[in-house]
């Protein structure tokens, strides 16, 4: 993914900006592209477009008629909603989530990468719940929906980490992650763990 770095209205050439790092791996045949936030392309229900210079958001409403007195427009800010963060020589010691419905986190793709196995993916050291030199930490009974990141990131030292009967949904990310700066090795999506004190099950995704 990246930013447009700029556009020649004369040529049509579209020159990439910053991003590409997503990925371990490139390719030099093309393929599939798109974009976003751009005025001209407001054409699809459910779409939208920001104008930065103006402070406005466009949305094309995804229903018949105008759309209703109550409908809410969520715009998400932050991209870690829970931090829970110390050291391995002082570490944070047995924190619960219980029965929390976390939602709206800000998208994290345009973050550094490392490339944990180098291979041809990248993981962003984020999630919406953030766990990094923690013991004991629990989360349990939870709902992760809607976080354009990954779901929960277990970050460096942890150690009797929990992750049981969770509902994790639509994220744009992993729904678990571990991780261990600052090399990212030894991690994967929701199966993997860096420790085989930390678990993670009986969790819908």
């Amino acid at each position: 993914m990246f930013e447009i770095g700029d556009y020649d209205k004369t040529t049509n050439n579209i020159s990439f900006g910053y991003g590409g790092f997503q990925g371990a791996r490139g390719s030099n045949n093309g393929g599939d592209w798109f974009v976003e936030n751009i005025m001209e392309e407001l054409d699809n229900p459910g779409e939208f477009f920001f104008d930065k210079k103006t402070s406005q958001l466009y949305l094309y409403h995804n229903g018949t008629g105008a759309p209703p007195a109550s409908a809410t427009v969520v715009v998400p800010q932050k991209q870690v909603l829970v931090n829970v963060s110390g050291t391995q020589f002082k570490p944070v010691t047995d924190v619960s989530l219980v029965g929390i419905t976390y939602s709206g986190a800000a998208y994290t793709y345009m973050e550094p990468h490392g490339v944990p196995s180098a291979g041809d993916w990248a993981l962003d050291r984020y999630g919406a719940i953030f766990l990094q030199g923690t013991e004991g930490a629990m989360i349990s009974g939870c709902s992760i929906e809607r976080v354009d990141g990954n779901g929960v990131m277990v970050s460096g030292y942890n150690r009797n980490a929990t992750m049981k009967h969770n509902e994790i949904s639509y994220v744009g990310g992993n729904a678990f992650a571990a991780c261990e700066p600052p090399q990212y090795r030894c991690l994967l999506g929701c199966i993997l763990l860096k420790d085989d004190s930390d678990s993670i099950q009986f969790n819908l995704i």
